[in-house]
């Protein structure tokens, strides 16, 4: 009976781990406040190059405010192509 009872776990429990890695997904959001670092900003772009190469299916939001606003306008960032491609994959 308790061999039952183990085997019934250990089949549930595997029953488990495969289905929550069904629908589940990454949401990610990164805080950006100093956009005049032209290092800072280029940081920032691979990070998010590379969490849209590895997680594809995440959902990524980046928050500027501040001095982070100058990452964003076209006048002032280094990066306008990259910011454009990420835009176009999906980056928020």
């Amino acid at each position: 009976m308790i061999r039952l009872f183990w085997i019934t776990l250990t089949i549930f429990s595997f029953l488990v781990q495969a289905s929550s890695g069904q629908g589940s997904s990454h949401k990610v959001v990164i805080q950006f406040t100093n956009g005049t670092d032209t290092t800072q900003q280029k940081a920032l772009t691979n990070q998010l190059i590379n969490l849209r190469t590895h997680w594809p299916d995440a959902s990524i939001e980046v928050v500027t405010y501040n001095q982070g606003i100058d990452y964003l306008t076209p006048a002032t960032t280094r990066h306008l192509e990259q910011i454009q491609e990420l835009k176009r994959k999906g980056v928020r």
